[in-house]
């Protein structure tokens, strides 16, 4: 802190990236004296200074003032692409989105022409990081940044690492981007090969992705992922088990008896944790697959939603009610006592009940009156 007045750019980001690479947060008066010595040299940053500087806060999980974002930016932009290469500005756009920064038009501009550019220098973890960033920030992959992007894949899947493989189809399917056939032929081979190497975060993103796309995976596919779920689904949290369900059901793909007694005692495990849209993903997910669990399992699953439901829960009293129409329609019963809470949540919503007719017949058929 005493000597930060003293230190150079060089020195300041090898500091942070340090602190990064230790996994180790500064303490509030180190951080703030680090960024009050920035924005004083901000101008003599490079590419790469810039990058680690941004990487550590992004790994530290810590979001600095506007001020250090506006002088990060506009050194950024002064620079153009002046001593940038490719791990430089994967790294930087990773750790901006990482942060939830959206990067100023300029920015996303430069790593347009650069990428056009220099698209063969890119390798695979520099490709995994850039489309995952877009897809996270929500900004629209250029077509002619996705053709080469496309094309420099083709030339690196090999060297793709699990998490590679799962970030990348995750991000498409954020994107709403339809892999090319040869990409995904590819991508289907690369999994097989890094099949071992799947973490639970993986195999639900990936089922995830193909349902965002509304796209059927291969049978082929399917039978591995089943597999691979199998033996690891009771460590899956509540996010991956609910948006796994929710995909497969999307997919209008039937698990076997086998796999749902896993996914649902695991899910029960993870009641206490889940939120909201996850349990009403889930109950969506068995009327939409035309499932119905054991009795107490549905049961825990209600009482757990009651519990949590408020009324600003729009999408989820309406998936709910209808899931659990179609369930009672296979034979599924249920008491007033236990729809109580649903039904209640649903009457507060009055005035925003009365233009959705789509929910008419469910509340027919639960016998409730709108």
């Amino acid at each position: 802190v005493e000597n930060s007045s003293a230190m150079s750019a060089q020195n300041l980001s090898n500091v942070l990236w340090a602190y990064g690479a230790l996994s180790v947060a500064p303490s509030e008066a180190v951080l703030d004296a680090w960024l009050e010595q920035f924005e004083l040299i901000s101008n003599s940053f490079s590419w790469q200074q810039l990058a680690n500087s941004v990487w550590a806060l992004a790994r530290l999980s810590v979001c600095p003032r506007h001020t250090f974002w506006s002088r990060w930016f506009k050194q950024a932009e002064q620079l153009n692409c002046t001593g940038l290469n490719a791990q430089h500005f994967s790294m930087a756009l990773w750790s901006l989105a990482k942060l939830e920064i959206q990067p100023s038009v300029d920015f996303v501009t430069a790593f347009e022409q650069r990428f056009e550019r220099t698209s063969s220098l890119f390798e695979s973890q520099h490709l995994a990081n850039i489309v995952w960033a877009f897809a996270r920030l929500e900004l629209c992959f250029p077509e002619r940044c996705a053709e080469l992007w496309t094309e420099r894949f083709l030339a690196r899947v090999a060297d793709c690492s699990a998490q590679q493989l799962s970030n990348i189809i995750w991000s498409f399917g954020k994107l709403g981007m339809h892999p090319p056939e040869r990409m995904l032929a590819a991508w289907y081979d690369a999994f097989d090969r890094e099949q071992h190497s799947m973490q639970p975060i993986g195999l639900s993103s990936s089922i995830y992705a193909f349902a965002r796309l509304g796209l059927r995976p291969e049978e082929e596919f399917l039978d591995l992922w089943f597999m691979l779920a199998e033996t690891s689904v009771a460590s899956w949290n509540s996010q991956e088990l609910s948006n796994s369900m929710w995909a497969l059901a999307k997919l209008e793909v039937f698990p076997h008896d086998e796999f749902l007694e896993l996914w649902t005692g695991a899910f029960e495990a993870q009641l206490s944790s889940s939120s909201v849209q996850h349990i009403a993903n889930v109950i969506w997910s068995y009327g939409k697959l035309g499932v119905v669990p054991l009795p107490a399992h549905l049961d825990a699953c209600i009482e757990a939603l009651s519990a949590r439901l408020s009324i600003t829960a729009f999408d989820e009293v309406d998936g709910v009610l209808w899931a659990l129409s179609q369930l009672k329609l296979r034979g599924w019963t249920a008491s007033a006592t236990q729809l109580a809470p649903v039904i209640a949540t649903f009457r507060q919503q009055r005035a925003y009940a009365l233009n959705r007719p789509a929910l008419s017949d469910a509340l027919r058929i639960l016998n409730v009156s709108a």
